[in-house]
């Protein structure tokens, strides 16, 4: 059996997860202690199987087309133990949002592991756990965000189209 219209579902599992199970998972919003934290996120120190990037920078090492501006991380570390290693201070309108990992295990959306772009360039091997390319586009969708479609679009073209 095949799917007639892929992207009408995904577009409405898109709306239902923006609508009620994101908005249930947000552990808070966060920015980081020291400004220049952000243009070295890729050396945030992550454990295996307990934190995953979302949205721009997880776009970012899979397209590298979108410089993040804001950073979107699932984990199931407790708040205050990642608020300490990556010295995060509670902002409402801060660039950092923890949500839940609502996933269980490393398989499927949890662990797409890829050498960031400068790693790749330098010779460094330094992997980030990322999160499947589905919630990563479900989340630059979500943004509202121009240069987030665009990007998006690009995911989802060479990702998910098929």
């Amino acid at each position: 059996m095949m799917l007639c219209n892929r992207k009408a579902l995904l577009d409405r599992w898109i709306a239902g997860y923006g609508e009620t199970l994101k908005p249930a998972l947000k552990l808070g919003s966060f920015r980081f202690g020291n400004p220049d934290t952000a243009a070295n996120w890729q050396t945030l120190a992550m454990e295996e199987n307990r934190t995953v990037l979302g949205g721009e920078p997880a776009a970012e090492v899979y397209t590298g087309y979108l410089r993040p501006a804001v950073f979107t991380v699932y984990t199931i570390e407790l708040k205050i133990n990642l608020m300490n290693q990556w010295r995060l201070i509670p902002d409402t309108q801060g660039n950092v949002e923890i949500y839940k990992r609502f996933w269980n295990g490393n398989i499927g959306l949890a662990q797409m592991k890829m050498k960031p772009l400068d790693s790749i360039l330098t010779g460094q091997n330094n992997n980030i756990p990322l999160a499947h390319r589905l919630l990563v586009y479900a989340d630059l969708v979500l943004t509202n965000d121009p240069r987030c479609f665009e990007t998006a679009e690009m995911i989802y073209i060479k990702y998910l189209k098929n």
